[in-house]
């Protein structure tokens, strides 16, 4: 199920812009400076990857405090990954997931001290 169909079909006001590779989610994450509650990235994109993508976003003053919460089939929370999650700002969910899983994932992110 596509990322956004979850996020439109749950009972969130969540406004949704997707990109389709590495390069398009920063230019969009540009283009919408101070409006990004949340960015979600996959790990495997086709073009640069998602860990790629957020030490870009990083670079930018206006983009890094965005939370970015990845998503993935891989094992992604071992040893290899472990200094992209010291950030409180970063989080991880792995596929396969339920709708809620993700909504919990982003609050928290979005909301850590509710």
């Amino acid at each position: 199920m596509i990322l956004a169909n979850l996020l439109f079909k749950s009972s969130t006001s969540f406004n949704v812009i997707n990109a389709y590779c590495g390069m398009e989610a920063l230019n969009i994450a540009k283009r919408f400076r101070g409006e990004l509650g949340i960015i979600i990235l996959d790990v495997m994109l086709p073009d640069i990857n998602g860990f790629e993508v957020y030490n870009l976003l990083k670079k930018d003053e206006y983009l890094v405090k965005v939370p970015v919460l990845f998503q993935s089939g891989l094992d992604i929370a071992n040893e290899n990954y472990k200094f992209f999650f010291k950030d409180d700002n970063v989080g991880i969910i792995h596929k396969p997931y339920k709708q809620m899983e993700l909504l919990d994932a982003i609050k928290k992110l979005m909301f850590p001290k509710i």
